[in-house]
């Protein structure tokens, strides 16, 4: 007579990837698409200089004196071939984070709300 070992089973797991990689995209989007949204004021020149652009931590930096608002103005991200830009890869990374902390939160609130009650 043989033993027979019996394999562990297996869950899933390119499902799990698959789930990750989709959560993981859609808080990058949430980050891009908040960046672009975010406005700053400005009330003349100088204030052009330094624009820090990005929610929760500014990770998009630019430029923007080559523009002519009526001040004060309210500008967003203006395009990055007319305006000096500058890119922070490592406060993208915390705003990304900060969306994945958030989302994270949000399912293990839902999680707890929707389990059935003894």
């Amino acid at each position: 007579m043989t033993a027979t070992v019996e394999e562990p089973v297996k869950t899933g797991g390119w499902r799990l990837w698959l789930a990750g990689a989709t959560v993981l995209v859609c808080a990058a989007l949430v980050v891009l698409v908040a960046g672009g949204l975010d406005r700053e004021t400005v009330r003349d020149k100088a204030d052009q200089q330094s624009l820090d652009f990005g929610l929760p931590v500014a990770w998009i930096h630019q430029d923007q004196t080559a523009l002519d608002p009526p001040f004060p103005a309210r500008v967003s991200v203006a395009s990055p071939l007319e305006n000096p830009t500058d890119l922070s890869g490592l406060a993208f990374l915390v705003d990304l984070l900060v969306v994945l902390a958030v989302l994270g939160a949000g399912v293990l609130v839902v999680r707890r709300l929707a389990r059935p009650r003894a």
